[in-house]
């Protein structure tokens, strides 16, 4: 589920491109190209072409829906790698070596946090409300791990290459593993790699489970919900037990009555079963067994009336 209105999703992908320009410009302006060796500048700088380009797409083709955005991986390490410096920013701001003054570290560490977490929010508004989701792959959270990798690898083999008054040197200490320590940086790498995947995989299952697929993959329980006369099954109820309870005092015409009631639709037909319970009155043993009664074709073919003769006077 997404936002489907064209004109605002270029218009926040606009703005949230601008936004991101604006803080990798000002580090490029202040220390040249020694402003490359902090991760935000990677992240910024590829975040606001991405952003830019995605909603220069949108406004040139009417015909491109709004929530294909040009490249669903890109985006995805874009985010990642947001939330990858708010939380490096919050929790491991001991380890940072800027080899600057310590007041513009200090402004430094809060003017970059406020904006981490302000851009970290801001792109996950962007997929939330304006991304199709669905479109990221199983194999896509390695792939976001490629980014910070890249800038750590790039940042250990060209200190040799860099004079040693150099802005951020090592960004970090760890980074400097001849001083810090090669099996202590290689756990730090460690961690950081695994808190990335975690977060990439949790962010796929969201993206998962949004899209629709995981009632395709997964059959779930539905209720089906049944309505019943209740009225009607209680006056059936109470008959029942009355009838049962009431039995020597039912004739076989109310029985008969009583079963040829008519039954609703919707109300199950409940069966009653009726026990005879009175006792055998000595009456019906006393009656003599009475016989048959003979036809009277029977008797008369037996019985023959004789004719009637007249008598003659001698």
């Amino acid at each position: 589920m997404y936002i489907r209105n064209k004109p605002v999703a270029a218009f926040y992908k606009l703005a949230l491109g601008a936004l991101c320009l604006v803080p990798a410009l000002c580090l490029l302006c202040a220390y040249n190209l020694t402003a490359f060796r902090i991760f935000p500048t990677w992240v910024a700088f590829i975040a606001a072409f991405y952003y830019l380009f995605s909603a220069l797409k949108l406004a040139l083709k009417p015909g491109l829906e709004s929530g294909k955005n040009p490249c669903p991986m890109l985006e995805g390490m874009i985010i990642i790698s947001f939330l990858l410096i708010t939380v490096h920013r919050l929790f491991v701001s001991g380890q940072y070596n800027y080899n600057v003054s310590s007041s513009f570290t200090e402004s430094l560490e809060a003017w970059a946090l406020f904006l981490c977490l302000l851009l970290s929010i801001l792109t996950l508004l962007d997929w939330i409300l304006f991304v199709k989701k669905g479109r990221w792959r199983p194999m896509d959270p390695f792939y976001w791990l490629a980014l910070p990798a890249t800038y750590a690898a790039t940042m250990i083999f060209t200190t040799d290459f860099l004079p040693a008054d150099t802005y951020f040197l090592y960004p970090t200490n760890y980074f400097n593993y001849l001083s810090f320590g090669f099996w202590e940086t290689l756990s730090w790498f460690l961690l950081i790699s695994l808190l990335v995947l975690a977060a990439g995989y949790a962010l796929f299952l969201i993206d998962f489970a949004l899209s629709g697929k995981l009632a395709k993959k997964i059959v779930l329980p539905h209720l089906r919900v049944v309505e019943e006369e209740l009225e009607e099954g209680h006056t059936e109820e109470t008959t029942s037990v009355s009838s049962k309870a009431n039995i020597d005092t039912t004739s076989p015409e109310q029985i008969k009555s009583h079963s040829s009631r008519p039954k609703s639709k919707k109300s199950q037909p409940t069966k009653v079963e009726i026990i005879n319970l009175t006792p055998k009155s000595s009456s019906a043993k006393s009656k003599p067994k009475s016989t048959p009664n003979k036809s009277p074709s029977h008797s008369r073919s037996k019985t023959k009336p004789k004719p009637n003769k007249p008598k003659t006077k001698k």
